[in-house]
């Protein structure tokens, strides 16, 4: 028993050794600090996101109705409003990818959401013409006419556990980064709550809520399940494109300018105009004969 004992022992690696590290990287890393940097970002740019999903929801919305990948009688799908809270995502077991070019980070990293996001839907319902025949005394009026009604739902209690493939290509400008690459590893385990907007009983038909729902948490992922994949180009920022173009001791003479012209336009204005001197708050006081 011992003797076993010691056999395995001396067949596990050690901490320092090669095939500890494989191990390792096989196991994956905890990335606490990634959560940390995350959770301070999420609060800071919490309404610049909530933007940003709108405009990237919406064109796969509309893509999916002109393709028919909805019902017949429904015609559009807009989103009124989205709303996140402070609880940001939530990562773990990060694991790195090989790629074959410098410029290129690969990843595949466990992704936890349950936060409370709160979207607002509007989806707009008819099918074509509908023909309406009144009989009205001895004629009979003839009404074609197309009739659409508009159902607020609203989309809340979003859980969402999946595998997320991140790719980042590194670009020489500021911000450093060229593309950021999103996709599910595979189908994500996503469950959402619908609910009537606004007291609506539309809501209450099983046909209408079922399609709902299969559209949320089926049709919607399933565009960026690999090798479907999220591509986001961040551009370089105006700075770093005008030093590519003409320079850097150039753009900082060009600074440089714009502040003494500045400074000749206040000290002329100051000049001109009946204006006592600077107090140290900053502000300019009126003379005594203004008082």
């Amino acid at each position: 028993m011992g003797q076993a004992r010691r056999q395995q022992q001396s067949q596990a690696p050690l901490v320092g050794s090669p095939g500890a590290l494989s191990v390792a990287a096989e196991e994956g890393e905890s990335v606490e600090w990634l959560n940390m940097c995350l959770r301070k970002a999420w609060r800071v740019y919490q309404r610049g996101l909530e933007r940003w999903i709108i405009d990237l929801l919406q064109p796969v919305f509309d893509g999916l109705v002109k393709d028919g990948s909805v019902p017949r009688f429904v015609q559009r799908l807009r989103v009124v409003e989205l709303t996140l809270d402070h609880e940001a995502p939530c990562f773990s077991n990060m694991k790195r990818r090989h790629s074959r070019k410098d410029s290129d980070l690969h990843g595949v990293v466990d992704l936890r959401y349950a936060g409370g996001v709160r979207m607002l839907l509007m989806l707009e319902v008819g099918e074509g013409r509908w023909r309406l025949k009144v009989p009205v005394l001895v004629s009979e009026l003839d009404l074609e006419c197309s009739l659409w009604v508009k159902v607020p739902v609203l989309v809340s209690e979003l859980d969402l556990e999946c595998s997320l493939w991140v790719k980042v290509r590194l670009a020489p400008m500021c911000p450093w980064m060229g593309t950021l690459s999103l996709a599910f590893v595979s189908p994500p385990n996503v469950k959402v709550q619908l609910s009537p907007y606004n007291r609506l009983r539309l809501m209450r038909v099983p046909l209408l809520q079922n399609f709902l729902r299969k559209l949320l948490t089926v049709d919607l992922p399933g565009v960026m399940v690999l090798p479907e994949r999220l591509e986001i180009n961040i551009p370089p920022s105006v700075t770093s494109v005008a030093e590519a173009a003409v320079g850097r001791d150039t753009i900082m003479r060009a600074v440089a300018s714009a502040v003494l012209q500045a400074d000749a336009v206040e000290q002329a204005l100051l000049t001109a105009l009946p204006l006592g001197p600077q107090t140290p708050a900053g502000g300019i006081s009126l003379p005594e004969f203004f008082c």
